[in-house]
């Protein structure tokens, strides 16, 4: 049953400095969980396309979070922030040393 429920990291995405993992995501969630690793002074460019963001700094001195419309919100270890779906793009950047970011997302066909 474990085997089932706690699934392996699987690499979705990567570029340089960072690279995010799917963490989680099953037929019977409506939600999937990954992960953002990024090296001291990396960025990564996300998307909402649509749907909310939930994000928790579960490592590191944390992030900055920007907009494309130019807005900043900085988050520390164990801080959360959710990213209304109107958002659309944005960048994780990490800030001093190296950071992990867990997010939650309604998955694609989700209700």
């Amino acid at each position: 049953m474990a085997r089932d429920l706690v699934q392996e990291p699987r690499v979705l995405r990567r570029g340089d400095g960072w690279h995010e993992e799917l963490l989680g995501a099953l037929d019977e969630m409506f939600y999937e969980v990954r992960r953002h690793t990024l090296d001291a002074g990396a960025a990564v460019d996300d998307h909402t396309r649509g749907r909310f963001h939930v994000l928790n700094v579960v490592a590191g001195d944390g992030i900055v979070v920007e907009t494309e419309a130019g807005d900043r919100h900085a988050l520390a270890y164990a801080e959360t922030l959710t990213v209304p779906a109107a958002v659309g793009a944005y960048r994780l950047v990490a800030r001093g040393g190296p950071a992990k970011v867990v997010k939650a997302l309604v998955r694609d066909g989700g209700t």
